[in-house]
């Protein structure tokens, strides 16, 4: 009776296993189609476009393609500009999620609004907003007397004007990513620190950074991934100066039509995507290296206090807003204002004009 009462109480345990297991293989089936079709099955049909030239297996569009002296200069260019506008995020992003995050300034939750409206508008929108402002056509500049010269350069039609965009556009990713890992600090950890003497500097290069070296790095990779795909910024201010990254340059292969640009734009989108997967695997190669243990309960955010400086901090985030955000936008209404594109803006000749043919008059 014994063993019959030990065995009945085995027997569920054997028979129930082989059902979880049949149970997490189809939970694993279902949840490996959707990424294969949305994801991998694109990738291969962009590839079976690079290797078939006229229906028979080629590597014609390889040797092509990267024989071009354009694809590398192109190459050259996206690494550049995504490189420079990565790190302008990573001091843009970095600096307001450790302040934000850390510190006992006001209105948190104004400036993490704000400084993620960036993010949510379109880039070709972000780059002609800054063609409005800067310039020597800039409505807003022309209004208040402090637009260069005619016929002076527009100073963003350049590489490191697509940078300086890239990195404004980009900065709440390094933001999002960083501020949830400072969020997750122990105070106790912190506060150890701080008994053993730790302070200020020290404070922040020895121990904070090192514990949120994983944020920061995940927010990098990103920015860096997101700038060399980004399409609308290279475009509206590179195309103007012959500048070409690879974004515009598999534009400007479409645009051009041929029996061959298919498979010429199919092989240029595996390169970008050859150089996205070397900047996540560094990411990845970062990561493991670094085995940062965190102990304690995470509780309250650290709040370090500014004391009289808290007033100069919260003034130079709440500048740094409204030069990156503010003013830009307001260039670019300033240039719906005038009735014609050069003139000066007045309150004269101020007119909605452009706004009621827009929304009533086009269909």
């Amino acid at each position: 009776m014994q063993a019959t009462g030990r065995l009945r109480g085995v027997l569920p345990g054997i028979i129930a296993k082989p059902n979880g297991n049949r149970s997490s293989d189809r939970l694993l089936i279902w949840l490996v189609v959707p990424v294969f079709v949305i994801s991998i099955l694109p990738i291969l049909r962009l590839g079976f476009e690079g290797v078939m030239v006229g229906g028979v297996p080629s590597f014609d569009y390889f040797r092509d393609v990267l024989g071009n002296s354009s694809t590398w200069r192109a190459t050259a260019n996206s690494l550049y500009t995504a490189g420079l506008g990565t790190i302008i995020s990573l001091l843009i992003g970095g600096a307001f999620a450790f302040l934000v995050a850390l510190t006992d300034i006001r209105a948190k939750a104004a400036l993490v609004f704000c400084f993620m409206i960036p993010m949510m508008i379109p880039p070709q929108i972000t780059a002609l907003s800054w063609v409005q402002l800067t310039g020597p056509s800039s409505a807003l500049l022309n209004a208040i007397g402090m637009a260069p010269p005619l016929g002076s350069p527009q100073p963003l039609y350049s590489a490191e004007g697509i940078a300086l965009l890239l990195g404004i556009q980009h900065a709440s990713i390094v933001f999002l990513t960083l501020r949830a890992n400072l969020r997750m600090l122990p105070r106790e950890q912190i506060e150890a620190a701080r008994l053993a003497g730790a302070r200020g500097g020290r404070l922040w290069w020895q121990i904070i950074l090192p514990l949120t070296s994983p944020g920061l790095i995940a927010g990098t990779a990103m920015a860096f991934v997101t700038a060399l795909g980004n399409f609308g910024i290279p475009a509206m201010l590179g195309i103007p100066a012959g500048y070409q990254t690879l974004p515009t340059l598999i534009y400007q292969k479409l645009a051009g039509f041929g029996p061959s640009v298919l498979g010429e734009v199919s092989v240029l989108a595996m390169l970008i995507g050859a150089i996205a997967i070397c900047g996540v695997a560094l990411h990845h190669r970062l990561l493991s290296k670094r085995d940062y243990r965190l102990m304690g309960m995470v509780g309250r955010p650290l709040d370090v206090k500014l004391g009289a400086r808290r007033g100069v901090v919260e003034m130079a985030l709440w500048t740094v807003l409204v030069a990156i955000l503010v003013i830009p936008l307001l260039a670019l209404f300033t240039t719906a204002l005038v009735p014609a594109f050069g003139v000066k803006l007045t309150f004269a000749n101020a007119t909605f004009e452009a706004f009621h043919e827009v929304m009533f008059v086009q269909p």
